[in-house]
């Protein structure tokens, strides 16, 4: 994934460390085979940078993720 596409993204929010932490600490954990966790992921993340995430979207990321794994392509749907 671009680190510099991810920053420059988590500036332009001016999200809070403890939070990118906190988020980092999700995404490590998470099952990618439970949809159910990376729907609780979407959620999460949508909050800390304050963008609402329309069903249509969540299944988009969801299928993105179960094809591609977590890949630089998912910031293109942020």
């Amino acid at each position: 994934m671009n680190i510099a596409k991810v920053m420059a993204l988590l500036q332009m929010k001016n999200i809070d460390n403890n939070q990118i932490f906190a988020l980092v600490d999700l995404v490590k954990n998470v099952n990618l085979e439970s949809e159910d966790e990376i729907r609780n992921l979407i959620s999460n993340i949508s909050k800390v940078i304050d963008k609402e995430v329309s069903l249509e979207l969540e299944n988009k990321i969801i299928q993105k993720i179960k094809e591609e794994g977590i890949s630089p392509s998912l910031l293109e749907l942020l």
